[in-house]
């Protein structure tokens, strides 16, 4: 392997790692219990429900390798970690085989917000790299490799699969009748589970599309860079139409699934299923020498704004108030939990617990957030779920409690209803309460409501409940 493509992979790893770090925050954690039915599953050693189960509109791929891993090694360092490993795979495999389309898809700003995610798109930046490789270079076995990866691709996303599938049209003809159909039997299993989505109303529940509000937010979270690919896009499409063919058809039906309302116009993860077809098409489009050392550059001005983004953020992380509170509260917490792990317990065995709560903060779908609290936490150490008492743990209202160093932690940014059975499933409960600037009336009513005068810690609140557990008297 020649020194240039090293160096471009060792760029990608770095700004993925960068990633990483950043996304270790209150959304991952929430994100890292939607597969709690499949978890649930293999629990029980139902496997076959397990293979069949999708999560939300999402195939049971992703869900169960996290499940597993839930299982094995519950540690956010592991579930964000794997998921800049499958991203940085696609980087390589399609480097390898083109390697200006390799730099673009690296330090691509969509391919790269999402490179790092406790969900499904990692995974999709995989398969979709692996199946640019194999379209850039079709050789001999391109049809039988494309066709495991279609199935792959499927079982993880829906949009990921219809791509791949594009990509498989692209192949010499000899490649494409094994691609399809490889694709087709791998894909079938899934299809009562789509159709029975399809036919479910409660599906296409996505807010309105307001174009100057979604244009908007994409410039502001991904810079001016798709922009100024465009005039290589419609070059590309000039030089290799299958191509081009294969991206205007998955863009179109991203439009269309935002128009039936199964895609929410204000989150940009299904982009990912076409970041590798667009680098490969950009590269495409410079037949000159003038054309490729301009892509070089964008690649470059590309990792250097996502870089240097990153870093901001870990700087502001490193920088952060409530940093230094959170770890004198955590100090407070003495009596750990002793209950059964899944079982609901009862407070004079569930010990400490301590609720987070962060009421401000962006959507989940915006990666420029940080949080030096669960930084604070600890990335590396062991987090398994826990059930203090009776609820779902795919339902996110709950906190999705976990046990840290032998204590519960809740997190969440609305204590709905929930926080009342959190609190009177512990004898002691501190509930931690930061970035609540824009939301003073939201944290004055829960001192209200909780009757519990809080204590100012740093810039954050903290209120603290305890109770006495008065034990069952012999009858």
């Amino acid at each position: 392997m020649r020194r240039p493509l090293l160096a471009l992979l060792g760029a990608a790893a770095l700004l993925r790692l960068l990633r990483a770090a950043v996304r270790w925050d209150e959304v991952a954690w929430l994100y890292a219990a939607y597969p709690g039915h499949t978890v649930d599953d293999l629990q029980q050693g139902a496997l076959l429900t397990a293979l069949g189960r999708w999560t939300g509109l999402h195939p049971p791929l992703w869900s169960l390798l996290h499940a597993g891993g839930e299982l094995l090694a519950p540690s956010p360092a592991i579930w964000l970690g794997s998921s800049a490993l499958w991203a940085w795979l696609g980087v390589v495999a399609l480097a390898r085989r083109d390697r200006l389309a390799g730099a673009l898809l690296a330090t691509g700003p969509i391919a790269l917000s999402y490179a790092a995610e406790v969900n499904d798109y990692p995974l999709v930046l995989l398969w979709t790299g692996l199946a640019a490789g194999i379209a850039a270079a079709p050789g001999p076995r391109s049809g039988l490799w494309m066709g495991l990866l279609g199935a792959l691709a499927a079982w993880t996303h829906p949009l990921a699969g219809l791509v791949v599938g594009l990509l498989a049209l692209t192949l010499p003809s000899g490649s494409r009748g094994p691609a399809l159909l490889g694709m087709s039997i791998g894909a079938a299993p899934l299809l009562p589970g789509a159709l029975s989505l399809l036919t479910d109303g409660g599906s296409a529940r996505q807010p309105e599309f307001k174009a100057a509000l979604v244009a908007t937010d994409f410039f502001a979270r991904h810079g001016p860079f798709a922009l100024l690919a465009l005039p290589a896009w419609i070059a590309g499409a000039r030089a290799a139409p299958a191509l081009g063919a294969v991206v205007g058809a998955g863009a179109l039906a991203i439009g269309l699934l935002t128009a039936a309302g199964l895609a929410a116009p204000h989150q940009f993860p299904y982009w990912t299923a076409l970041a590798a077809p667009a680098a490969l098409l950009a590269s495409r489009g410079a037949q000159s020498a003038g054309k490729a050392r301009w892509l070089w550059g964008l690649a470059l001005l590309q990792g250097l704004w996502m870089g240097g983004r990153d870093l901001r953020l870990l700087r502001d992380r490193a920088q952060d108030p409530d940093a230094e509170a959170f770890s004198a509260v955590w100090r407070e917490l003495s009596e750990p939990y002793t209950c059964p792990m899944d079982a609901p317990g009862r407070p004079d065995c569930a010990g400490d617990a301590l609720y987070l709560l962060s009421p401000g903060g962006l959507n989940d779908d915006d990666k420029r957030r940080h949080s030096a609290i669960l930084w604070r936490l600890g990335l590396f150490r062991s987090a398994p779920r826990v059930r203090p008492y009776a609820f779902d743990h795919a339902d996110f209202r709950h906190g999705q409690p976990r046990l840290v160093d032998g204590f519960v932690v809740y997190v969440n940014d609305n204590p709905h209803g929930a926080l009342r059975e959190a609190m009177a499933a512990h004898p002691r409960l501190w509930l931690f309460v930061y970035d609540h600037g824009e939301k003073r009336p939201f944290t004055a009513g829960l001192a209200q409501e909780l009757n519990i005068r809080p204590r100012q810690v740093g810039s954050a609140l903290l209120f603290v409940r305890e109770a006495r557990y008065n034990a069952p008297q012999p009858g």
